[in-house]
Formats: structure tokens, sequence, C-alpha cells
């Protein structure tokens, strides 16, 4: 491996770095916004928060991306490369924090045995 080819594996992991640290910011947020929804004991709010759960949840991030980036833009809104990966972060980790916010345990059946 030439000094050509870790530089540019060494810029690659910087990108990984800071795509992780802007994903993580957006999802904590994001994330514990839709948590404190789903148990503000206003309905509106609660119901808001689990249609938006039911949207994102189980489905892949790169897949979030693709809809995000180029979905939209299909509709004219063209957002920058930063925000849909914001946006698309967020989602993801959405379903981290707001899935067993009632603090149940999660079903049987998606147990690791």
């Amino acid at each position: 491996m030439g000094k050509g080819e870790l530089l540019f594996l060494l810029k690659g992991l910087q990108w990984t770095l800071v795509l992780s640290a802007v994903g993580f910011a957006c999802g904590t947020f994001t994330g514990l916004g839709v948590a404190l929804a789903r148990t503000s004991g206003f309905r509106f709010l609660e119901r808001i928060a689990a249609g938006y759960i039911a949207l994102f949840q189980d489905t892949p991030l790169l897949m979030q991306l693709f809809v995000v980036y180029y979905g939209l833009a299909l509709y004219g809104m063209k957002l920058d490369a930063w925000v849909a990966i914001a946006i698309g972060r967020a989602s993801g980790a959405v379903n981290n924090w707001s899935r067993n916010v009632d603090g149940s345990a999660p079903p049987r059946s998606t147990a690791n045995i």
C-alpha cells in the first residue's frame, strides 16, 4: 500500500467520524423528542410520534438516505447532502430511543438468542 492509498483511507476515516458525530447528535435530539412525545400524555402527540416511528421503523439506513436525498428531489425539494444525511441518521436513530420508551422489554420474537 502506497502513501496515496493510505491518505485516501485516512480521509475516509475522517469523513466516517464526522458523519457519525452528526448522526449521533441528530439522532439523540430527534429520538429524545419522539420519546417525550410518546410519553407526553397528549393523545395527538402520541399518535404523531407513533406514526413517525411506524414510518421509519426497521428500514435500512441506506434506503432512508436514498429516499430523502433522491426521492424528495423528485418533488422539487433539492436538499444539500449534509441535510439529507442528518435527516436520515436522525430517523434511523429514533428507533433506538423510542421503541421501548414505556420501559417494556422487547418482544421475545426479536430477542437475540
